[in-house]
């Protein structure tokens, strides 16, 4: 199954076909927000209970939030490709920078 998506082109590509609501920005962003949940609430349990969730639900849920930050992008024409050399540019130069830390996105 690796080998299907070789690259977020791809993967972008092929995950649109399971979209049953091309286009609905708000139920993609619904989607994206609920799945982070999920996994924000994977992350409590391990802070609060020191219950460590195995590799495959982490996988799980990651995958969901994949999907759905996929779809959103898909709805606003932005290719995830696009938007992750965009955004290891920015983390780059504010490295050089000196400027990892703090807040603004004109830093």
């Amino acid at each position: 199954m690796k080998t299907l998506y070789p690259n977020l082109t791809n993967y972008q590509l092929e995950s649109a076909k399971t979209d049953l609501t091309p286009n609905d920005k708000r139920q993609h962003m619904l989607e994206l927000v609920g799945e982070v949940g999920e996994l924000a609430q994977l992350v409590k349990r391990e802070t609060r209970d020191g219950t460590i969730p195995d590799k495959a639900t982490v996988e799980k849920e990651i995958g969901d939030i994949l999907w759905g930050l996929t779809q959103l992008a898909t709805d606003y024409n932005v290719t995830l490709i696009d938007a992750a050399y965009q955004n290891l540019a920015k983390l780059s130069s504010r490295k050089e920078r000196g400027v990892l830390q703090g807040q603004g996105d004109d830093r």
